[in-house]
């Protein structure tokens, strides 16, 4: 036994012995400065193994026998990048499958520690990763990614100023109510400009355009240089009509695409799909009994959120707001 060992044997051994003289194991305690549940476990020690067992016990090893091994979680982390769709499940069973026995709970516990727990943190981290590396991701990441984020696959194919190239449609929000939306979103960051209406007709569409877009866009000091919409005839047809005869008042060009095509523009279908989680999904049973004007009220509110305080996350903008990113402004600022 070393010198200091047998010194602390020593102490705890005087210090059961005080508490044998003075029958009180609460002033023999007070005397020696410890709490009287390590007399107790003195006590133990000694007539369990004796005075060996007063020394110090080694210290506890800090890896739990069921922690799992570095190994199986670096193998799980690039897993879940790799495969971002893969759920704790599927995981696992790969895993054990590979003969690394890891339970579903823990597998998303540790994906929770490392950043990757929701599907939306895997995708703004493999977003990063693309925004480091270029050419980082596999095709299947960037799929994934997509149908997280529609304007991702717009990278190259974006404009390079606010206004140089919008994209207006209209489309009922759902089918059970017929409230239609009028909507154009500039590809150039993702502000957009919408409206509802309970039919579908040109002279909303150019009411948007002229109520809504181009006052904008003066304010801004920038012009709107061209506008594409779908080939059909709420927005189409010759010189004379009204759509056309606008947007050529107004000096814009506008292109007319196949109604298939016009649905491949990431920053339009971004705002739609987020237009249908954050306004249609919440209010979707009201959509049948509440009135229109009231949800025309609701939506403006919304569309302003959007715009103006709600994060943009991920390509183009990267946390800015729509609005934040066509200024030029970050989104702390605003």
């Amino acid at each position: 036994m070393e010198t200091n060992d047998a010194e602390v044997v020593r102490e705890r051994k005087e210090i059961l012995e005080l508490g044998d003289r003075l029958g009180n194991v609460s002033e023999a305690c007070r005397r020696a400065g410890i709490p009287r549940s390590s007399y107790y476990n003195y006590r133990r020690r000694l007539r369990e193994q004796g005075l060996s067992g007063l020394s110090n016990r080694p210290p506890r090893h800090n890896h739990h026998p069921l922690t799992t091994p570095r190994a199986v979680e670096d193998r799980l982390v690039e897993l879940s990048s790799a495969h971002p769709a893969w759920g704790c499940v599927r995981l696992a069973a790969y895993l054990h499958d590979q003969g690394a026995s890891v339970s579903a709970p823990t597998v998303q516990k540790l994906l929770t520690r490392h950043g990757l727990g929701t599907a939306q943190e895997r995708w703004l981290c493999l977003e990063e990763s693309v925004r480091a590396v270029p050419a980082s991701c596999t095709a299947e990441q960037i799929a994934w990614m997509e149908t997280w984020n529609p304007a991702f696959q717009e990278r190259g194919h974006e404009s390079t100023c606010p206004g140089e190239t919008l994209f207006q449609d209209v489309r009922h929000a759902t089918r059970a109510a017929r409230v239609y939306v009028h909507f154009a979103v500039d590809s150039y960051g993702g502000l957009a400009f919408a409206l509802l209406r309970p039919v579908r007709q040109t002279v909303d569409a150019i009411s948007l355009l002229e109520a809504d877009i181009l006052p904008f866009y003066a304010q801004i000091g920038r012009p709107v240089e061209s506008l594409v919409t779908p080939d059909v005839p709420l927005f189409w047809g010759s010189v004379r009509h009204p759509f056309e005869a606008t947007l050529a008042r107004a000096g814009i060009r506008h292109r007319a695409v196949h109604v298939a095509d016009s649905h491949d523009n990431g920053f339009l279908e971004r705002f739609w799909q987020d237009f249908l989680r954050g306004f249609v999904a919440p209010r979707r049973r009201e959509w049948l009994t509440a009135p229109f004007a009231g949800w025309q009220e609701e939506f403006s509110v919304w569309l302003e959120e959007y715009n103006t305080v709600q994060p943009y996350l991920g390509y183009r903008n990267y946390g800015q707001t729509p609005l934040g990113f066509v200024r030029g402004v970050s989104i702390e600022n605003l």
